[in-house]
């Protein structure tokens, strides 16, 4: 049994892209990495991610941007509530890394048998064409 990740998506606007991923653990407990934005579906050119809501029990996690330099971006602890807003700041955006795709992958660790996590992500479309 692998690790079992949903991805719901509750918004897709013009300008706007939430989604809520929920994550459950098979006891592996290896690294495993998921995409979860793929730009060129949502027909912009990238993201920058304004806000974030997640809970991971037992595991922790890190986004990052994918190319061929990965680049982690940000870092969820286990058992903490995470809530981050940096849509006054202009979000989070790509530092555009060898071969950037402006796509966005979660990096799990620690992943065991019946262990579990949710976040909501709000990202920002760009360079739409």
């Amino acid at each position: 049994m692998a690790n079992i990740i949903g991805i719901q998506e509750l918004v897709n606007g013009p300008r706007n892209y939430f989604i809520k991923v929920d994550i459950e653990g098979d006891g592996s407990g290896e690294e495993d990495e998921f995409p979860l934005v793929e730009v060129s579906l949502l027909g912009c050119n990238e993201v920058r991610l304004d806000r974030v809501w997640a809970r991971f029990e037992g595991f922790s996690g890190h986004l990052e941007w994918d190319g061929t330099t990965k680049v982690p971006f940000l870092q969820i602890p286990d058992d903490d509530d995470v809530t981050m807003d940096w849509s006054r700041q202009g979000g989070l955006t790509n530092p555009k890394m060898a071969n950037y795709t402006g796509d966005v992958n979660l990096v799990t660790s620690g992943l065991g048998a019946g262990e579990v996590g949710t976040m909501t992500l709000h990202f920002i479309k760009k360079d739409i064409p």
